[in-house]
């Protein structure tokens, strides 16, 4: 087992998300003495904003629960006793064939509509991430419309959703791999993307507005909503920024 800083050792991973990896862990005291902790660990590749933020909010790390059954659930329902306890879960598409080229390794999308339910089954308050949406590939009306659907009816808590960024270093990596796996799109990836991280402001709007609207009519909030009905407005927080002179992707229309 690795041990970190000589106060800790990494026992086995929970979970990993685009910024940071968690792993459950002991620590290491006098005498023998020991207890379960979990451990995050940013990424290498993670940006120096990223780390800020997730210094600053660990509770926003994301946890991509594995099937068949939710790691460390009775922790979780442990905390949630005696404390205020939320849950995120990234899922950007239903489709497994889609989810695993975007996302190979991953948990597929059923495992994680199925770790939503068993979260809700067990009061546990659980949001869903739609993070990245990816212009031209998972920002059909329809996809999102069934996505949606999906997660209300499964009990989710609150939907947020945000379109793709690609700072410098991730766009080095990312707009290859669209040339490759979607090279329709590759044109319009570069030129969205050329001057700046964010998608246009016609686009972030859109977007929005879709989501909203799409979450009014299956029941579910659309944002950060805590059990005390208090938004905490992380999607329109997650957009405020925009690109000016870019590429203005459409949302694909359902016709």
């Amino acid at each position: 087992m690795e041990q970190i800083k000589g106060k800790y050792l990494l026992e086995r991973p929970l979970g990993r998300g685009g910024m940071a990896e968690v792993f459950l862990g002991r620590t290491i005291g006098a005498a023998g003495f020991s207890h379960p902790v979990a451990i995050k660990r940013i990424l290498a590749g993670c940006s120096a904003d990223a780390r800020q933020r997730i210094l600053r909010h660990p509770q926003l790390i994301l946890l991509d629960l594995n099937l068949p059954k939710v790691t460390g659930l009775d922790v979780l329902r442990r905390i949630n006793r005696i404390s205020s306890l939320s849950v995120h879960l990234s899922l950007i598409t239903l489709d497994r064939e889609l989810a695993r080229r975007l996302e190979p390794r991953a948990p597929t999308p059923d495992a994680r509509v199925r770790a939503l339910g068993r979260l809700r089954a067990n009061d546990i308050e659980t949001g869903i991430n739609v993070m990245p949406v990816l212009p031209g590939i998972t920002d059909h009306p329809e996809q999102l419309d069934h996505l949606v659907q999906t997660v209300a009816a499964n009990g989710a808590s609150y939907v947020n959703a945000c379109a793709l960024r690609l700072r410098s270093s991730a766009r080095a990596r990312y707009l290859p791999f669209i040339e490759q796996e979607f090279p329709h799109l590759a044109g319009r990836y570069q030129a969205t993307f050329a001057y700046d991280h964010h998608v246009s402001a016609n686009y972030s709007t859109a977007l929005r507005e879709t989501m909203q609207a799409l979450c009014e009519k299956h029941g579910v909030g659309y944002g950060h909503f805590s059990r005390s009905g208090r938004s905490e407005r992380h999607s329109e927080i997650a957009e405020q920024r925009f690109a000016g002179d870019q590429l203005v992707f459409e949302l694909e229309s359902s016709s």
